[in-house]
């Protein structure tokens, strides 16, 4: 990340290799855990989600069923 936005977007924390994400955009940003293979609970559209990795332990269909759900 360049040094700007890093500047832009994240709080040094106390431990220097580490930032916060700053206040103001802590608001508009919603952490939830999930279970991808049941409903899901939201109301209104998603900006982007984060998978960490996590559709490396689904088969073909569970995968395209999870894919299908998002979008």
């Amino acid at each position: 990340m360049a040094p700007h936005d890093q500047k832009r977007y994240f709080d040094p924390c106390e431990d220097r290799s580490k930032v916060r994400v700053k206040e103001d955009l802590q608001r508009l940003v919603d952490f939830r855990q999930l279970n991808l293979q049941s409903d899901y609970p939201f109301k209104k559209e998603i900006d982007v989600i984060f998978l960490r990795n996590v559709m490396i332990y689904f088969g073909p269909q569970e995968k395209a069923e999870v894919i299908d759900k998002m979008y």
